[in-house]
């Protein structure tokens, strides 16, 4: 448990201190794991008989920082590793060796996302580890200990079922496990895990869409749009030339028409967090606006709302689904 401290303490720099603990949970993630560990030179060359590929269980807990950084502890069982050897007292029969091995990790994972639901990450950090060797000698038995800190490395591949929800695959290697008394080996760890995170009430939740209510314009020229759609790339909030080009098309009709106010509203795909698609979707909507603001379009004609990927135009399953909802919804409303 006292770990389970250490590591929350180690992530409170990075949490505002107003921050409640509804906000915080969405951003907590715990999970378990059970794999296969092998061992390196675990066992020496005087060996009868070495059984060091042993079954391996643990936990996890993090907390994602944003989209791409997250903190992440956890507890491993590495096992047990047998041997034969002969007898020190050089006596007939076999002096039977064991020893357990286990552990706690901490240390940071990156996140790169293949789609809104595959993701590659590496992690690197430290693995306090404990070792407990025990031998059955003739005549005596051997009983010794070492613990210590060595360098984590890790890769893996998740795979996001829902927000809550995810799987894993992982590779871990630990540097140097064992000291003076127990003897060392570098340690091999593949596992499969299952995660859940945790969501609070969503403090960052859009409006609800506004509903526009179409009323006829003075000077409307018939084939003037009274709403248009700006595309954006994926992660982006940067105007094309394509887009920009479209939004000048309504400049000469919003100067000739200054009872015309203007509402901006900004989409995403789902191929991030909520949090993130906001802030995104926030930004998207601000480009288009600063931009018209350029032009010298008065600010009080805007009103900006942000919609994160919620109100999709299609399905965002698909490749051209997801392109569809990377959008900013501009409608021109005679007030």
């Amino acid at each position: 448990m006292y770990k389970i401290v250490i590591l929350f303490f180690f992530i409170s720099p990075f949490v505002n201190a107003n921050t409640d603990f509804k906000e915080l949970s969405k951003d907590i993630y715990i999970g378990g794991k059970v794999g296969s560990t092998l061992y390196n030179n675990s066992c020496n060359k005087e060996s009868l008989e070495c059984n060091d590929f042993r079954p391996s269980f643990g936990g996890f807990l993090g907390y994602k920082i944003n989209d791409i950084f997250s903190i992440e502890g956890g507890y491993s069982d590495l096992g047990k590793v047998k041997a034969d050897y002969i007898p020190i007292s050089g006596y007939q029969g076999v002096a039977k060796y064991s020893a357990e091995i286990q552990g706690y990790e901490l240390g940071i994972k990156s996140d790169y996302h293949l789609s809104h639901q595959s993701v590659l990450f590496s992690k690197v950090g430290g693995y306090y580890w404990d070792v407990e060797k025990k031998g059955d000698e003739i005549g005596f038995k051997v009983n010794e200990k070492d613990s210590g800190t060595s360098l984590m490395l890790g890769l893996g591949y998740e795979y996001l079922w829902s927000k809550k929800l995810s799987t894993r695959i992982e590779y871990q290697w630990v540097n140097n496990v064992g000291g003076k008394n127990t003897g060392g080996s570098n340690v091999n760890l593949i596992t499969v895990g299952i995660g859940y995170r945790f969501f609070g009430n969503d403090s960052v939740k859009p409006k609800s869409p506004l509903v526009i209510e179409k009323k006829a314009f003075k000077e409307l020229n018939a084939n003037h749009p009274d709403e248009m759609t700006v595309y954006f790339n994926s992660d982006s909030y940067t105007l094309s030339n394509h887009e920009v080009n479209k939004i000048h098309s309504l400049l000469e009709y919003l100067n000739s028409n200054e009872d015309v106010n203007i509402y901006i509203h900004g989409y995403t795909d789902n191929t991030h967090t909520e949090k993130y698609n906001y802030e995104l979707s926030k930004k998207r909507a601000k480009s288009v606006s600063d931009y018209m603001l350029k032009l010298g379009i008065g600010e009080n004609r805007f009103e900006l709302s942000a919609f994160g990927f919620t109100n999709p135009v299609m399905s965002n399953d698909t490749e051209n689904g997801r392109k569809a909802n990377r959008r900013v919804e501009i409608y021109l409303i005679q007030e």
